[in-house]
């Protein structure tokens, strides 16, 4: 693993973490917790453009899309924030090209507007790397599903 400088080490980083995590450590970060425990594991790794909160949002992200995508399961809740207030609830749209997801539930009133519009998954993963996540989602559904 090395330094955060960008997405593409971003996700590199991800790639490992994943592959050396075991069942219930997936599963903590689907569920965003054991947050110290990844602390440990992805804090020397941090830099300006990326702190440890960004990235185990990140990461907590990509595993919660990895197991919507992969059908494993049928809902599941992305935190927007790291004091875990705002979320979304996702659900993948079956048999898309390319895959897409929709927002089928927020406690952010303008994210839950249009509950089935399929978003393409890159397109959330896009939002999820900037550092304004909720404003690009609503800007995406602005532009998108008018």
């Amino acid at each position: 693993m090395q330094k955060i400088y960008n997405t593409q080490d971003l996700k590199r980083n991800f790639l490992d973490i994943w592959k050396n995590s075991s069942i219930e450590d997936r599963d903590a970060l689907v569920n965003f917790e054991k947050k110290e425990y990844f602390r440990i594991k992805i804090e020397e790794f941090s830099s300006p453009e990326f702190s440890f909160e960004k990235i185990l949002l990140a990461y907590h992200s990509y595993a919660s899309i990895a197991y919507v995508t992969a059908e494993l399961k049928v809902n599941s809740k992305v935190f927007l924030d790291y004091k875990q207030k705002k979320y979304m609830i996702l659900s993948y749209k079956k048999n898309s090209n390319p895959d897409t997801c929709s927002i089928v539930y927020s406690n952010i009133q303008n994210l839950c507007q249009y509950p089935f519009f399929p978003v393409p998954v890159m397109n959330i993963i896009d939002c999820i790397e900037s550092d304004d996540v909720i404003n690009n989602l609503i800007n995406y559904y602005n532009k998108h599903a008018k």
